[in-house]
């Protein structure tokens, strides 16, 4: 699950789920502690109306952007967290002006529900690709 606050995923307007892609590199490197150094982090935010959950979407956005083509050669860990099905404002977008569900006047620091749900994602790597 992708809930790393106090406050449930629904509560933030995210979904409980979210998506990973480890490159082959990165797993080999993951057991000594070194695909920190070894492997980039990149946080990829969907559209809104882009969640996995979203009709007609499914995973396919993830899947057929060509991220996936870049992160394997490149090293590069995709985080991919996503919104619940209406997210903020009913289409399954991230909280951008201050929802109350998506954090309120806090919304854009560290502090946001939803940035500090995946900030707490990011920092539960190690723990995350031991689960992969």
């Amino acid at each position: 699950t992708q809930n790393g606050t106090d406050r449930s995923a629904w509560n933030s307007a995210m979904a409980p789920e979210a998506f990973i892609y480890v490159p082959e590199e990165c797993h080999h490197n993951h057991g000594s502690g070194n695909h920190k150094h070894k492997c980039d982090v990149h946080v990829h935010y969907h559209c809104c109306a882009g969640s996995y959950n979203t009709e007609k979407i499914g995973r396919n956005l993830m899947l057929k952007q060509g991220i996936i083509e870049w992160a394997e050669p490149n090293n590069i860990i995709v985080l991919y967290p996503q919104t619940s099905r209406k997210g903020v404002q009913g289409w399954g977008c991230w909280d951008w002006y201050g929802d109350d569900h998506g954090g309120g006047a806090l919304f854009d620091t560290q502090l946001g529900r939803q940035l500090r749900t995946v900030i707490n994602m990011v920092e539960d790597l190690d723990h995350i690709i031991e689960e992969v």
